[in-house]
């Protein structure tokens, strides 16, 4: 049934009008993420080497000397005996070279002001807590090959590559004819020897399942006439038509 079948012609949509269908294009992330080395968790940006043995019986005690949120990176440097209170996400100072969590020290968790030293309860090694530049992804890295069905995580994907347009192929069009003088539109009263058009519907429904675009083309009458005019509109517009009945 395959055999000849080709993919439809291709089209440039936005994301948001990309669901379902299908990528005719391969994508490579147009950007690197992180951009830049962040903070994985709340907490507070150090030296590893001044936290070195700490613990709740040996704290290291060291200066707040900022703060670095999402969006608000701080331009101080951490040097020797100071810290940086670091949200998760942010940027990491300058001279830090890793995050000490929160639940880690003696400072409150949550909204609070900022503190003008924290007691650390625990040692961390370099690079503890920290995202790395392009650890997820870099610039020109493959985001989705060609041929991916483009559901939502894969539409997240391509988002987060830098792509607000995707070029994929147009929705199969798929018109629906019903034949037979028994049948009668889905609702109608029905008089002696006639049923619903209940064919329509189911298929109707598997095709919109599939991502096709849905035509219906009505009940033609065991009448070739009737049926050939049908087909002719049906085929004028559809890559495919699906005939229910005799």
């Amino acid at each position: 049934m395959l055999d000849g079948v080709e993919a439809g012609p291709i089209e440039t949509l936005p994301l948001d009008a990309a669901l379902g269908r299908v990528l005719a294009v391969a994508i490579e992330s147009r950007l690197t993420l992180p951009p830049w080395d962040n903070s994985a968790m709340d907490g507070f940006a150090v030296r590893a080497s001044d936290i070195v043995g700490a613990s709740e019986q040996r704290p290291a005690t060291l200066a707040v000397i900022g703060e670095s949120a999402a969006g608000r990176s701080t331009k101080v440097e951490v040097e020797m005996g100071t810290a940086v209170r670091i949200l998760t996400g942010a940027a990491m100072p300058r001279g830090a070279d890793t995050v000490v969590p929160v639940e880690d020290t003696d400072a409150p968790m949550g909204a609070a002001d900022l503190p003008p030293h924290v007691q650390i309860l625990a040692s961390r090694p370099p690079g503890a807590h920290i995202r790395r530049v392009g650890s997820d992804l870099r610039m020109g890295y493959p985001l989705l090959a060609l041929g991916t069905y483009l559901a939502p995580a894969a539409l997240a994907v391509a988002a987060a590559g830098g792509h607000a347009t995707v070029d994929v192929h147009r929705a199969p069009r798929v018109a629906i004819l019903a034949t037979g003088d028994e049948l009668v539109e889905v609702g109608a009263t029905l008089k002696a020897d006639q049923i619903p058009d209940s064919n329509s519907v189911g298929l109707g429904a598997q095709a919109k399942e599939s991502g096709a675009e849905v035509r219906p083309l009505g009940i033609a009458p065991d009448n070739l006439a009737d049926v050939v005019d049908r087909l002719r509109v049906g085929l004028a517009w559809a890559d495919v038509v699906v005939v229910s009945g005799g």
